[in-house]
């Protein structure tokens, strides 16, 4: 601690221990009581200060004073503040102090006077100040408080240059004086609960009994806030004024921007709207912009002057229940709203029947010179005005709203405006010198005011012309960057797209690292990125990354991955009425109150990833309240993690409409930290992968993987449909492990299996029903398994008895499910296949693997009692397909099997068959018996049962699996036992040969694949390389022409240390060891290395030899030799002979030595050195290099592709990707003239 005093000596004797400065120096929340150790924390700083009578000031040194943020979180409670303090951010280090939704942040005291708060980030608490206490907040921004409002205010209280945003229950509670000044107040929800409920979701101003509420306002917007009355501003009987601001794109039932009055209409209130804007706001009833209430005591008053009233809408569900899309009064006699110098037009009413007022509702009255697009629901406007009807409305032609200067975002008069010199000076408040703008925007130009918030300075300017969407740099802001392609879009009326080009067009992958907060669009856009692999916009853990503001915006984004935000809101916020596409793209590693994305809008994804994502309380990878579509994309290893709270939705928490097509939620988790899984634990947590609040509709999709205390896969209390889905290997705490429904469910040919409820106890009461538990709602099941789920508690708790396995509750049975074990459920019959505890049903089905299609699947085994035993009646209309999509029939045999997937397989019989598939994807099941086993076309699964099986694999035949091939181990001299259970893959087709066989260890399968052949691979599943011997007695495998077992490979045991390879003319693979083997002279050996770093010397003939991964060594000898390089940094020597060595895409060293030696290049290399080229004998050959970037010309040297560029004595050979003359080395050829490398004659493109 540090303490500065300013004043003489006398004086210090005299207030020994005023006006101090505590300086906080470590992160901590403990108060150890010593002032002298060196180590003062901020709740410490403040005890002293409470202590120390007088103004004194906190400030914040050590590890504050570094750009690294820091962040207090309290353990311990509020933080007090009791006598006049400051507490000042020094440098510019960033500091978040955190009630992590424990406790309020600071309370001011009713005893404390003159508290200044500058430059804090105060999240997950709020602040409450009590009355008689007067706090100025400045540069601070107050975020995330799930547990009330933002700021509760009973005293007086300033905010300047403050955002308050993404609380829970509104972002302010005013009950005293409150001023804003450059303010915002955004992402608000919910409202205060203090009066009448769910009111005020940006601000509540109460001016009920006993309270005082004096708001206003000043150059500060209100904007994105929901609640149920006055989703921007509530004013509850106070005086509101709002001076130079904007209220935008707020929701409510009643009152979408403003709410004046008091629902029970006891409480009168006045409230002067000057210069501002109301834009955008969106009621579910009346009043869009505004609620003018009717009072029975008082009057409840409001004036209107110089403002902008546009693109408010009213009665939005189309219901005919609402009125007033701009302004609504009551039509009691008691309202008082007075009109001057205003534009009310273009706003909506969305009622399809009875009244429909889009612009003006009820009891105003006009004090002259306004415009007025439509005065359909009031009578008041006079010849003063401009008056439209509905009719002929008059168009004030505004453009969007936008940043015209000044604070705050402004609609501005286009050229034709009949608001232009159409108002009355006189009408013009006392001090108003300029429009909203503020500045230089006189308020009165060219002799007569504008109409409206904003005055038109002449010359009148059209809409600017875009400035450049073309993104060219990685910087924040500037010239080239995306916020500045951004905002000249943003500036441009109509539909914009940004490109990227310069740095972004060469293969290495660039960053966007924003500095200065989010990234906002207010205009329609599409931002074409480059990849999600290749470009990554970043919220450098301190703002979100992206939001779509203005009311009506519709966005596109295709090809950016999103990462590294850090904000209550997620790293992409959709506000109402906004639209968002997002395509081929990445939502990865974000953070806030909700992790990914926060939409209020209509957001669809395709092709894209929610992964790594958290939330600190609700929808780790999603949080919806708008309209939500996924279509092929996944959602995965999001989490809702909360301390010492409920946690909601790991992967998506819905509160609107969700449509999920082929599509994947897995490995989400939602889970309260601490959870005691031994005992009670007062904060659960619900649906691991979805929590469902809204509408629900799911099709063809898996959910698995997920986790959570209760609804380990979803968790409903809405309406949910599941159809042709797979819901497997999801685990709960508690109760559901694939599903808890208190809602209304609906199954329908879907698959759940092998879910899991840890069933520990919750309250003194064990969890149960591993499968689906419902829990007070409705389930009704059709076509359906539900069967090998689980729970885990205590076998032989007697609490036990009558808890199940797969399903617990009530249930509707539709007909034709699957029910391993119903005990503990009811409502199941003889229409379905039913078991007991006693006597389960085993569905017969594979593990979750890709059985075909985008999603992974558990597929029915041949003698699953499911197939053939569905109704086709009940399959919803549009089904065609099952859950994998095209090429996979709903019905294949007559029936429709039970479960999200259709039985496609062939069985055998214990004979020896001959089993052929069709050109499609196939199942094959063979049993005992020496069967012959054909996929053809598709990708087929195949298994072999007992005996000895030949599976017969033809060129392009794409990818078969076999599930058991039979291996003859390690060892020369197998068991008989083994032998006859030994198979044999027999391939057919021109390249599939020995000498371009690949084989490939990948986990527990071993792939096999041919050089130059695409496409085509068989996996084995569960088999080790080292397995697959070719002895000729025994044999494994026929290559093309062959018609008997030939030993024309080998494969080295695990653990072999051979030096020297075991046959002649031998296709030969290496263990992953460091290999230094040794080929036969005469012979033309083919070697494969694996992971190991390898020395392979192919002494005398024409060998081939492959690297694999690894840092390896290749050595061709004499003869003419092929050698391919791997995945390392290799080294590849010819020798003596023709040589054709092969690169890859690392830093590699070739050497042909004598002969005509051909240097091949497939891919980009990472500047490999060729030692000894010789302009009349060797060959640089190009060609595949240049195919692979669509290049067909035969000039690339004047195309700008290629250059030979001299350093010193050596050459270097530099390829431009896009022919920009943005070049790269990938070959230096030493000691070599780059004049005689010529194109057509040593260098082949």
């Amino acid at each position: 601690m540090e303490v500065s005093l300013v004043f003489a000596e006398t004086t210090r004797q005299a207030y020994a221990g005023v006006l101090a400065t505590f300086t906080v120096n470590n992160t901590g929340d403990k108060d150890d009581g010593d002032p002298k150790n060196g180590l003062t924390t901020l709740r410490e700083a403040i005890n002293l200060a409470n202590a120390t009578a007088g103004g004194d000031t906190i400030a914040f040194g050590g590890i504050f004073t570094d750009a690294t943020p820091d962040v207090i979180t309290l353990t311990s409670g509020q933080l007090t503040i009791t006598d006049d303090l400051s507490i000042l951010r020094t440098g510019t280090s960033k500091l978040t102090v955190s009630g992590n939704n424990a406790s309020t942040v600071f309370e001011i005291s009713g005893l404390a006077t003159g508290v200044t708060i500058d430059g804090l980030a105060i999240a997950s608490g709020g602040i409450k100040v009590n009355r008689t206490s007067i706090v100025s907040l400045a540069k601070t921004s107050v975020s995330g408080n799930t547990a009330g409002t933002g700021i509760s205010n009973s005293g007086i209280l300033s905010l300047a240059n403050t955002s308050v945003f993404g609380n829970t229950q509104g972002g302010i509670y005013n009950a005293g004086t409150l001023s804003l000044t450059g303010s915002s107040v955004y992402g608000n929800t919910g409202g205060s609960t203090v009066f009448n409920g769910n009111a005020g979701g940006g601000i509540f101003n109460d001016a009920s009994v006993g309270k005082t509420g004096t708001l206003s306002l000043i150059n500060s917007s209100v904007s994105g806030n929901t609640a149920n009355s006055g989703g921007g501003i509530y004013n509850q009987g106070g005086t509101l004024s709002l001076t130079n601001s904007s209220v935008s794109g707020n929701t409510a039932t009643s009152g979408g921007g403003i709410f004046n009055g008091n629902d029970d209409g006891y409480s009168s209130g006045s409230a002067t709207l000057t210069n501002s804007t109301i834009s955008g706001n969106t009621a579910l009833e009346d009043g869009g912009g505004i609620y003018n209430d009717r009072a029975y005591v008082g009057d409840n008053s409001l004036t209107i002057i110089s403002t902008t009233i546009n693109n408010n809408t009213s009665d939005s569900d189309s219901n005919g229940t609402g009125n007033g899309g701009g302004v609504f009064s009551s039509s009691d006699s008691s309202a008082n709203v007075k009109v001057s110098n205003t534009i009310i037009a273009g706003n909506f009413d969305k009622s399809t029947s009875g009244d429909i007022h889009p612009d003006v509702s009820g009891g105003l009255i006009d004090s002259g010179n306004n415009l007025i697009g439509n005065n359909t629901g009031s009578t008041a406007f006079t010849t003063s005005t401009l008056v439209g009807t509905s009719a002929n409305p008059i168009n004030p032609k505004l453009g969007l709203l936008q940043n015209n200067g000044g604070a705050t975002f402004t609609q501005a008069l286009l050229a034709g405006s009949p608001a232009i010199d159409a108002g009355k000076n006189s009408l013009v408040p006392n001090g108003v010198t300029t429009d909203q703008r503020g500045g230089r925007f006189n308020r009165i130009f060219n002799g007569v005011v504008d109409i409206g918030a904003y005055e038109v300075q002449p010359p009148i300017t059209p809409p600017p012309v875009n400035a450049g969407t073309v993104v060219t740099n990685t910087n924040d802001s500037g010239s080239g960057s995306l916020r500045q392609a951004i905002l000249n879009a943003n500036a441009t009326v109509g539909a914009d797209t940004i490109t990227f080009a310069g740095v972004f067009t060469d293969a290495t992958p660039d960053i966007i690292t924003l500095t200065s907060g989010k990234l906002t669009i207010t205009d329609d856009i599409t931002i074409l990125g480059t990849g999600a692999s290749n470009l990554i916009v970043s919220g450098n853990n301190s703002s979100g990354v992206f939001e779509i503001s203005r009311s009506g915006t519709d966005a596109s984004i295709d090809g950016l991955k999103i990462a590294n935000a850090n904000d209550p809101l997620g790293s992409i916020l959709l506000n109402s009425n906004t639209s968002l596409s997002l395509t081929n793209s990445t939502i990865s590693d974000n953070k806030g109150e909700v992790g990914g994305i926060f939409n209020k809008g209509t957001l669809s994804l395709t092709n894209t990833t929610l992964s790594g994502n958290s939330g600190s309380s609700l929808g780790g990878g999603i949080f919806n309240k708008g309209n939500l579509s996924l279509t092929n994309s996944t959602v995965s290893s999001n989490n809702a993690s909360v301390s010492f709270n409920t946690a909601y939705g790991g992967g998506i928490f819905n509160a609107g409409k969700v449509s999920i097509k082929n599509s994947i939620i897995s490995n989400n988790g939602a889970f309260a930290s601490g959870l005691n899984r031994g005992g009670p634990d007062p904060y659960p947590s619900y649906g691991g992968g979805i929590y469902n609040l809204g509408s629900f509709d799911i099709t063809s999709s898996t959910i698995s993987n997920n986790g959570a205390a209760d609804g380990g896969g979803i968790f409903n209390s809405g309406t949910f449909k599941l159809i042709n889905s797979t819901i497997s290997d999801n685990s709960a705490y508690y109760t559901g492990g694939g599903i808890l429904n208190s809602g209304t469910l609906t199954l329908t040919n879907d698959t759940i299996t092998n879910n899991i409820a840890e069933g520990f106890s919750y309250n003194g009461v064990l969890g149960n029903g591993g499968g689906v538990v419902n829990n007070g709602g409705t389930v009704n099941v059709a076509n359906t398994i539900i069967a090998g789920n689980s729970y885990t508690v205590y076998p032989d708790d007697p609490r036990d008895i009558g808890f199940s396995r797969d399903v617990s509750g009530n249930f509707t049975d539709a007909g034709n499910n699957l029910i391993g074990d119903r005990t503990g459920s009811t409502g199941f019959s003889a229409k379905s296949i039913v078991g007991t505890r006693t006597n389960p049903i085993e569905a017969k089905l594979s593990p979750l693997q890709n059985n075909g299609g985008t999603t992974f699947t558990n597929a029915l085994l041949s003698d699953s009692p499911a197939i053939n035993a569905g109704n086709n009646t009940l399959i919803p209309a549009g089904i065609t397909t099952d859950q994998r999509g095209a090429g996979f029939n709903r019905i294949s045999k007559g029936t429709v099997d039970i479960g999200a997937l259709e039985f496609n397989g062939l069985n055998g019989t214990n004979g020896a068959d001959n089993l052929v598939g069709k050109n499609s994807n196939d199942i094959i099941n063979a049993q005992a018996g020496n069967d012959t086993i054909t996929g053809n076309q598709g990708n087929d699964i195949l298994s072999g049962g007992g005996g000895k099986d030949k599976f017969v694999y033809n060129l392009g035949d794409d990818v078969d699996i076999i599930t058991d091939f039979g291996g003859l181990g390690k060892g020369l001299n197998p068991l008989a036992a083994i032998i006859a259970e030994v198979d044999t893959l027999k391939f057919q087709g021109a390249g599939l040969t020995a000498q371009n066989l690949l084989l490939t260890q990948n986990g527990n399968n071993l792939e096999i694949t041919f050089e130059g052949v695409a496409d085509d691979k068989v996996i084995l599943q569960n088999f080790p390389l080292e397995n697959l011997e070719n002895v000729s007695a025994v044999g494994n495998i026929l290559f093309n022409g062959q018609t008997s077992i030939s030993e024309s490979f080998d494969v080295f045991d695990a653990n072999s240390t051979q030096s020297t390879i075991s046959n002649k003319n031998t296709v030969t693979f290496l263990n992953d060891l460091n290999n230094n083997i040794n080929g036969f002279d005469n012979s033309a050996d083919v070697i494969n290395g694996q992971e190991g770093d390898d020395r392979i010397d192919g002494k005398s003939g024409n060998d081939l030899l492959r690297g694999g991964a690894g840092n390896d060594t290749l050595l061709g000898g004499v003869g003419n030799d092929t050698l391919l390089d791997g995945t390392g940094l290799n080294s590849l020597v010819g020798g003596t002979g023709n040589d054709i060595l092969i690169s890859g895409n690392l830093s590699d060293t070739l050497t042909g030595n004598s002969g005509n030696d051909q240097f091949i290049y497939q891919t980009f290399s990472n500047s490999d050195t060729i030692t000894d080229f010789n302009k009349s004998e060797d060959k640089l050959i190009l060609t595949d290099l240049f195919k692979s970037q669509g290049y067909s010309n035969s000039n690339p040297i004047s195309d700008g592709y290629l250059q030979f560029v001299q350093s010193g004595t050596s050459t270097e050979v530099q390829f431009a990707y896009f022919g920009d003359n943005n070049f790269y080395t990938f070959a230096t050829l030493n000691n070599f003239t780059a004049t005689n490398l010529v194109v057509g004659t040593n260098v082949i493109v």
